[in-house]
């Protein structure tokens, strides 16, 4: 039987060495306890009752149900007008994340439910990301968050939009574009770029030139 320990708050008389020493002595046996049982904290079984609780149950009988910790949220999942959506239930509209507080049908407008306190965003749409589009070329279109570079020289420019950008459009250095970083590059790059080469010629001609050096330091070497 495990015997209650003495508590103290401040405000109560100070305790007396008599309940000082059995404080001791009790967590004492406790510890011993604890390593009697080789460190299984005397837990028997842990399990799950008919209502949903986590039954947990010592060697001595004594027991504990506490009710299972629900998720915040489910995962989310694209958000789609005229379906049923239930509490703790999260979706995307438009980049945006947004958790379902009560249990509605979804509006044609994601606003309209934010608006009613059916849902809450929380977590907005990004616009830091891209994806990146190689060397700018006039005759392409190019959606919102394009980035692109463009060649002077050995000197690459790098460009991103943050609006769409219709065939023969604005260009590099033009609104929307504004520029994202630079770099210098070998020469030998800046021609296989500018001359669009895949990297697979890129690399049968690196491999032609391998096969020439060695065949060339075969030829010079001494028998």
């Amino acid at each position: 039987m495990v015997a209650p320990l003495t508590r103290w708050s401040p405000g109560d008389p100070r305790l007396t060495g008599v309940q000082i020493d059995a404080n001791f002595g009790e967590l004492e046996e406790r510890i011993q306890s604890l390593v009697d049982a080789d460190g299984n904290s005397l837990i028997a079984s842990i399990a799950t009752n008919s209502g949903g609780q986590v039954v947990i149950t010592l060697t001595d009988g004594r027991f504990w149900a506490v009710d299972a910790a629900a998720p915040m949220w489910r995962p989310p999942v694209a958000r789609v007008a005229g379906t049923a959506y239930a509490v703790r239930d999260t979706y995307i509209q438009d980049g945006s994340t947004y958790l379902v507080l009560t249990a509605h049908v979804a509006a044609t407008l994601v606003a309209t439910d934010v608006a009613a306190g059916r849902a809450v965003m929380i977590a907005r749409a990004g616009t830091d990301r891209e994806v990146s589009r190689g060397l700018y070329n006039g005759a392409s279109a190019y959606p919102a968050f394009s980035a692109v570079y463009t060649l002077s020289g050995s000197t690459a420019t790098f460009y991103k939009t943050f609006l769409d950008v219709a065939i023969g459009g604005p260009a590099p250095g033009t609104f929307p574009w504004y520029v994202i970083g630079y770099e210098t590059i070998p020469a030998s790059i800046v021609n296989d770029l500018t001359e669009g080469k895949t990297q697979a010629v890129i690399n049968a001609e690196l491999r032609a030139e391998i096969q020439d050096l060695k065949d060339r330091l075969l030829a010079a070497s001494i028998p």
